[in-house]
């Protein structure tokens, strides 16, 4: 039998961890803006602690990740500069262009990797990483930043790539953004891409359909029942199965009759009414298909 599911769009991870100093990062660099892959130079450093006014930048998952860490790059003698440093790491969705006010990351951690990797291009700098227990997001829009903790600061390197630099007040919302578009910060997150093409939280190697139809109700031919478009367990919707049906049918009729099992199958097994199932039935009906 499905069990209907849904798509969670990232609970927040809320944790106090530490961290072994000098653990190798073996999770793939999934956002890189380090100054070795821009090709910008430095125009800025300063200083991120968690009493002050955050600086932090923007990045896009295209695909649902699980995030295990992130870098900063800053100069070398910057304070925050080594390994065992307390550090908070914190990811917030975009809300309209600016960072949303619910953290889906909020970890305190360890610096637990200092060396010059992705950083060679700039004189005197280096790159800072912190590891996070494994948090998976879905594909969208994010904002980064990582701080020092306990009213301690960590060195930061700005520079100009996409100009999506943003100060932010912590604890959220936004407090303030006075230097908004006016420069990035240079940071890499990582983790492993999810193979889930359709972002609905179910691998494509477990996905009954890897490319899910995804909308709010079940349409069929441009006609909308009104019925809510579940999706299974197995990475199908109630969409997805019509489809098969369309897929199957050699005339209309064979459409109509194999719909006409399966809205009686969901009924049966408690998914929707005897109501949403006429109304699904009745878009089947008028349907040109096939």
């Amino acid at each position: 039998m499905r069990i209907k599911t849904s798509i969670s769009a990232g609970a927040i991870l809320a944790v106090s961890i530490g961290v072994t100093p000098g653990q190798h990062a073996s999770a793939d660099i999934v956002v890189d803006f380090s100054p070795d892959t821009t090709g910008v130079a430095a125009v800025l450093n300063f200083g991120n602690s968690s009493s002050h006014q955050q600086t932090g930048d923007k990045f896009t998952l295209t695909v649902a990740t699980t995030i295990e860490g992130a870098s900063i790059f800053s100069l070398r003698d910057a304070r925050g500069g080594h390994v065992g440093f307390p550090v908070r790491l914190v990811i917030l969705p975009d809300d309209g262009g600016l960072p949303g006010a619910d953290p889906v990351i909020d970890v305190d951690t360890l610096l637990d990797e200092v060396d010059e990797l992705l950083a060679t291009s700039l004189p005197c700098h280096n790159r800072k990483h912190a590891s996070i227990p494994p948090q998976t997001l879905p594909a969208g829009t994010y904002w980064f930043f990582m701080k020092g903790t306990f009213g301690s600061d960590i060195g930061l390197t700005s520079g100009h790539y996409d100009d999506n630099l943003v100060f932010l007040g912590f604890p959220p919302p936004v407090l303030d953004i006075p230097f908004a578009g006016h420069g990035d910060v240079f940071f890499a997150i990582h983790g492993t891409p999810d193979n889930d093409s359709d972002g609905d939280g179910v691998p494509d190697d477990e996905d009954c359909q890897p490319d899910s139809d995804l909308r709010e109700t079940v349409i069929i031919d441009g006609c909308d029942s009104g019925v809510v478009n579940l999706l299974f367990d197995d990475g199908c919707t109630i969409a997805d199965l019509i489809a098969e049906c369309a897929v199957d049918a050699n005339n209309h009729g064979q459409f109509v009759s194999c719909v006409a099992h399966l809205t009686n199958d969901l009924k049966k097994d408690g998914f929707i009414s005897g109501q949403e199932k006429g109304a699904i039935q009745s878009c089947a009906a008028q349907a040109d298909i096939p």
